[in-house]
């Protein structure tokens, strides 16, 4: 793990082995970060941001999931009770998380396959 100067990270945040951070970053309350994920100087994370592993963001995030090089959202407006799910369920910061709902709620793209509704 690699955190340069003037770094400001918020509150309940995960931050994971192999992250860079580069100067004068500000990270925001109850973001994830990725295994061997970089984010570069001067970038503007905001609040409930999911970094996914070995994503390179280099543009200022606001409320998403993020994953890829560069990083590039995947999707919007994460809620609070996804966040709790995750952790939950155990789930590493993703690898590329989607989410979907259905008639059991909102979970994981790959848990759905598991809970298909039999017709």
């Amino acid at each position: 793990m690699h955190i340069a100067h003037n770094i400001e990270i918020g509150r309940h945040c995960a931050l994971k082995a192999g992250i860079i951070i580069g100067g004068s970053t500000r990270i925001g309350d109850m973001c994830w970060t990725g295994l061997n994920s970089t984010i570069k100087h001067k970038v503007k994370i905001g609040n409930k941001v999911i970094i996914g592993s070995g994503a390179s963001v280099i543009n200022n995030i606001d409320e998403d999931i993020v994953a890829g090089v560069p990083a590039k959202s995947i999707k919007h407006k994460v809620r609070s009770n996804q966040l709790f799910l995750m952790a939950a369920i155990g789930a590493t910061v993703a690898l590329s998380v989607i989410w979907v709902r259905n008639v059991r709620g909102i979970m994981p793209l790959a848990l759905k396959r598991r809970f298909r509704r039999r017709e």
